[in-house]
């Protein structure tokens, strides 16, 4: 058939055919610029086998080999995983500017603000340590107290309302992914139907990478195309979400109500494995990211649990600080002064206390050198609040012997040890006999109501009944309960065990959440620690005997100085080493506890100080004596010689006792001082927040650029230009009038040839 009529019209006609296609796919093109996702198509014509003929090759014409997408599938998967990014910090910068809008300082919410709101409840306590006594004064204290506890449960709220948003949209984040998941299946599914007879489903392609490209936004996936045409994807840590035809779904476990859920991935059955670490781009990553890291949990990391670190610190600097001092009262006798803090029962280890890390015990005994242990100090007053007792508390059951035969120091760990310790360091200090003991401090364990019967529920005070129904199920508290004989109140707490337990407290609650006003305080501002029982108050000294002057005959005056600040009562004995005048004359001391019956010093101790007339000996504790001689005899030669009788004793008589001292404001400027590092901590999170802010912010601006730069390079590949869609339709329009033009002269042809046959 070469060189033929024949030929020549299939040739024509196969130009009209192929051009026509041409048209088809550029029309095609045109319709679909706009289409999100559309690759720009290009029909690939193919010159046909050719024939021979004659000894010659003829052509054949043309066909179609394929409707081609325009794609770069590496371009576009570098596209997405941008994109994937890009949509991570999307949401990140979307959530820090509303977190930032909480934090403002400026504006309206000025004066609600957290950093106002320290100012003020600084300028409280200043106010207060001005005026200790004035109700007023005490009365904006505690307002202001509470205004602050209230913000920082606001912002704890705004914290856990924000993370179960983030839940929320975490969980409709989910289900989007399944969806798309399944609609993928779908696609594959139709794919492999449509490409069966090796024909490209261009236009069911492009939908599938817009699906992939939407399951990239939402997270950060991997992707592989088989021969068949199927697509498996999997997430990062390599769990199947799409093979073939088949799909898996994830599932977002936990309460959204919380603020905490999981994501895990479904396989066949009932199985399931935790994939949320793994979950580190899209729209996804971003929100778990805002929600587990950059908030984070209180106690644990984030702002949340840095803010509840800052709230944390805040409560024990004040309540450690409070509860070195007194309010303008003792507390009253048979009340019960309750514990804010519990263990478990009265075995488990103080350590286990939200502030169990801030106790000290002391220090063991090292060698020779004697242990030292942590106290407190307990003071007992008579029903006036007057004639104040100290009774140190040490934090040690006693000494045992180890392997060495030396004396170890055994550590309060337990409150139930601590009681026991308290009640009879209390019996000893007010002289009670073992039978005698009575029960200042106890574990009372809160009781199943329940269970009680009509009579044990009559014993209970109204009072009594508040304090155990206000306690946690099943927690056990120690409380200080006094009889009807003494006030008592503390001070000198080294040990951190009153603020640990939130005895003599002036908040309760450890973290933001739970931060409140101490209910003791709450309810009689009296008791707000504004001043310091004093740790002792001057003491008459009971000197005897008087001092004899042998040569004059006559008596002098042994004289007490200054205040006695010893811990406990003592007996004090100086001893003339030698009989000497005035000028050379050394003397020894001893010191008792208990009236004589032994001796703290042991043997007698050397005063190194040497008597020279009207200077003070100094010993200990404030024990300063001045020898005052009596009256010269008429005609004395020298009226300033005292001479002394070798190994004569006098005996001092000192007396430790307190009172309340809220006028020096001790306390009260010492609180106030305690502030400004808060309020510099705080501002501190604020600026680190800020930089959070802005690093996001860089960062998408970052990958926003590069972003865009991948995306044209992706539309000069893929993407539709109407002026060369234009110029290729007149292109092809052209090329079928040619066609056409064939095929009209090979019909003339065809006529003539007839018109010669006839």
């Amino acid at each position: 058939m070469g060189g033929s009529i024949g030929l020549l019209m299939q040739i024509g006609v196969s130009g009209l055919k192929n051009h026509q296609y041409g048209v088809d796919v550029t029309a095609h093109n045109i319709a679909n610029v706009h289409t999100d996702g559309y690759s720009r198509q290009s029909a690939e014509t193919v010159a046909r086998q050719g024939v021979k003929t004659g000894g010659l090759v003829f052509g054949q014409g043309i066909y179609t080999g394929e409707i081609k997408r325009n794609v770069d599938d590496i371009v576009n998967k570098r596209l997405d995983e941008h994109r994937s990014t890009l949509a991570k910090f999307t949401e990140l910068e979307t959530a820090m500017t509303t977190l930032e809008g909480f934090f403002s300082e400026t504006g309206t919410s000025s004066e609600t603000s957290l950093s106002s709101l320290m100012s003020e409840f600084e300028n409280a306590w200043q106010s207060v340590a001005n005026n200790p006594s004035g109700e007023a004064e005490r009365a904006t204290l505690m307002e202001q107290s509470k205004s602050l506890a209230e913000a920082y449960r606001n912002m704890d709220e705004y914290f856990n309302t924000f993370q179960i948003d983030l839940t929320r949209t975490i969980a409709n984040g989910v289900n989007e992914v399944n969806m798309i998941t399944r609609e993928l299946a779908k696609i594959n599914k139709k794919i492999y139907g449509l490409e069966a007879d090796s024909v490209i489903a261009n236009d069911m392609r492009d939908k599938r990478d817009v699906l992939l490209t939407d399951l990239y936004e939402l997270m950060n996936v991997s992707t592989y195309t088989q021969e068949n045409g199927f697509i498996t994807v999997t997430t990062a840590k390599g769990a199947i979400l799409v093979n073939g035809t088949d799909s898996y779904d994830l599932e977002a476990e936990g309460d959204p109500d919380t603020g905490m859920s999981v994501i895990n991935w479904l396989t066949s059955g009932t199985r399931k494995r935790e994939i949320t670490d793994g979950i580190t781009e899209g729209a996804l990553g971003g929100w778990i990211e805002m929600r587990d890291t950059i908030i984070g949990y209180p106690e644990k990391n984030g702002i949340r649990g840095d803010y509840n670190k800052l709230a944390k610190d805040f409560i024990w600097s004040i309540n450690r600080q409070h509860a070195q001092g007194s309010g303008i009262e003792l507390f009253p006798p048979s009340f019960t002064l309750v514990g804010t803090y519990y263990t478990t029962d009265d075995d488990a280890s103080m350590a286990s206390l939200p502030y169990g890390n801030k106790l000290y015990f002391g220090v063991p005994q090292q060698g020779d050198t004697p242990a030292i242990p942590a106290s407190f100090d307990m003071w007992l007053g008579d029903s006036e609040g007057e004639n104040i007792k100290r009774v140190n508390i040490q934090m040690i059951t006693a000494g045992s012997v180890g392997e060495d035969e030396v004396q170890l120091l055994t550590i309060e760990d337990t409150p139930g040890d601590l009681a026991d310790s308290i009640n009879r360091q209390v019996a000893v200090a007010l002289g009670m006999a073992d039978d005698e003991e009575q029960v200042y401090a106890e574990f009372a364990q809160v009781p199943d109501f329940e269970q009680m019967s009509e009579e044990e529920l009559a014993e209970l005070t109204e009072e009594e009944l508040e304090i155990l129904q206000s306690l946690p199920e099943s927690a056990l508290t120690l409380k200080f309960a006094s009889d009807e004989t003494f006030t008592y109140g503390f001070s000198n707490d080294n040990s951190n065990v009153l603020a640990a337990l939130g005895l003599n407290t002036y908040f309760k609650g450890h973290t933001s959440g739970t931060l409140k006003v101490n209910d003791v305080v709450d309810d009689n501002i009296n008791y707000i620690a504004v001043g310091r029982i004093t740790d002792r108050k001057d003491t008459t000294y009971n000197v005897s005997p008087s001092i004899q002057m042998t040569d004059l005959g006559t008596t002098g005056i042994l004289e007490t100085n200054g205040p006695y600040t010893g811990n406990d009562n003592a007996l004090y004995e100086i001893k003339v080493e030698a009989s000497a005048n005035k000028n050379d004359v050394q003397f020894k001391w001893r010191k008792s506890l208990d009236q004589g019956q032994t001796w703290v010093q042991g043997d007698w101790s050397e005063i190194s100080d040497v008597f020279s007339g009207a200077n003070p000996i100094t010993i200990e504790n404030g024990v300063t004596l001045t020898f005052k001689q009596g009256l010269a005899a008429a005609g004395d030669s020298d009226p300033d010689l005292i001479d002394f009788i070798q190994d004569e004793t006098y005996r001092i008589e000192a007396t430790a006792g307190g009172v309340i001292s809220y006028s020096s404001n001790a306390n009260a400027f010492a609180i106030t001082g305690l502030i400004e590092p808060i309020q510099e901590d705080y501002h501190n999170q604020l600026t680190i927040i800020g930089i959070q802010s802005l690093g996001i912010s860089r960062e998408k601006g970052i990958i926003d650029v590069s972003t865009d730069q991948l995306n044209e390079v992706r539309d000069n590949i893929s993407g539709v230009s109407l002026d060369q869609e234009f110029t290729k339709l007149v292109e092809y329009q052209r090329y079928y009038q040619a066609a056409a033009k064939v095929v009209q002269t090979a019909d003339e042809l065809m006529k003539t040839v007839t018109t010669l046959k006839s």
